[in-house]
C-alpha cells in the first residue's frame, strides 16, 4: 500500500536594516537598500510593498497597516525597486527605496515601512496563509519644529520614595 503524503519544506526571510533614521530636508530625494535573504530550501516569490505603521498606544509602538493615509505617513512618498523578485534558496536581493520630499513638506517626524512578503496565494478552500516582514522608516524632516508638552496639575508618584510631584512644561 501506497500512501501519499506532503512534505511541508520550511521558508524563511531575512532583512537588514531592520529600521533606519533619515534626516533631510524639504525638496530632497533620499534612497536607501534593504537586503533580502532566503534562509529557506526552496525558491520564494517575493513581494514588496511600502506600508504605514500608524503609532498606538502610550508607548508608540508600531503597528503595520496596509492604510496609506496618515497625516504624518509617507506611503506615498515612497517607492521599491525591484517591486517582486524570485529568491533562489540562499539568495540575496538587494532592494532601494526611494523618498521623494516634496518642496512643502511640514517638518518634523514622518514614517513608512518597507515591507517583505512571500505566500498569500490561495489555497482550493480559499484559504490564504502569508509571511510579511519589514523594515520601519522614520523620516525627520529639517525645518522649525515646536515640540511642547503641557500639565495643568502635579501628580504624586506612591512608586517613588523621594519624588513626591512632579510638572512638565
Amino acid at each position: 500500500m501506497l500512501l501519499a503524503t506532503e512534505v511541508q519544506v520550511p521558508t524563511s526571510i531575512q532583512i537588514s536594516s531592520p529600521n533606519f533614521e533619515i534626516l533631510a530636508d524639504p525638496g530632497e530625494v533620499v534612497a536607501r537598500t534593504i537586503r533580502v535573504t532566503n534562509r529557506g530550501e526552496s525558491p520564494l516569490p517575493v513581494t514588496m510593498q511600502v506600508s504605514g505603521f500608524p503609532p498606538t498606544g502610550q508607548e508608540g509602538q508600531a503597528v503595520l497597516s496596509d492604510e496609506e493615509a496618515g497625516e504624518f505617513s509617507i506611503v506615498t512618498w515612497t517607492t521599491v525597486t525591484p517591486k517582486e523578485f524570485l529568491l533562489p534558496p540562499a539568495g540575496v536581493q538587494d532592494v532601494t527605496f526611494i523618498i521623494a520630499i516634496p518642496e512643502n513638506s511640514p517638518s518634523g517626524g514622518q514614517y513608512a515601512s518597507i515591507l517583505a512578503s512571500i505566500g498569500g496565494g490561495t489555497t482550493a478552500q480559499g484559504l490564504s496563509v502569508g509571511q510579511r516582514i519589514g523594515a520601519l522608516v522614520l523620516l525627520r524632516v529639517a525645518g522649525d519644529v515646536i515640540e511642547s508638552a503641557d500639565s495643568s496639575s502635579l501628580m504624586h508618584l506612591p512608586w517613588h520614595p523621594r519624588v513626591q510631584s512632579m510638572s512638565v512644561t
